[in-house]
């Protein structure tokens, strides 16, 4: 992807029908160890506050990532740090 394709997508959040955006293991896992990636996910929270849009992370699977992430912006998480995965019981 080059950049006018990227800044087109990144536009594109702007316009579409969505209350937040969730933050996958592969850009979460690696926050608090690769600086361009905490740089990434700290200026995205930003962009989406700024359109009023919740941010969550899942698969947060330690404290060091929950700091990382906290540090970044991120205030809604999910993953086995804080809680172990629960069967569905209807």
């Amino acid at each position: 992807m080059n950049l006018a394709q990227a800044f087109q997508t990144c536009l594109t959040l702007g316009s579409l029908r969505i209350d937040g955006l969730k933050l996958d293991k592969g850009l979460v896992s690696q926050i608090h160890t690769n600086k361009d990636n905490y740089l990434f996910i700290e200026n995205l929270v930003k962009y989406a506050q700024q359109l009023k849009l919740d941010v969550i992370a899942e698969q947060v699977d330690n404290e060091q990532i929950a700091d990382a992430l906290a540090r970044a912006g991120v205030t809604l998480m999910q993953g086995s740090h804080f809680a172990p995965p629960t069967p569905y019981i209807h």
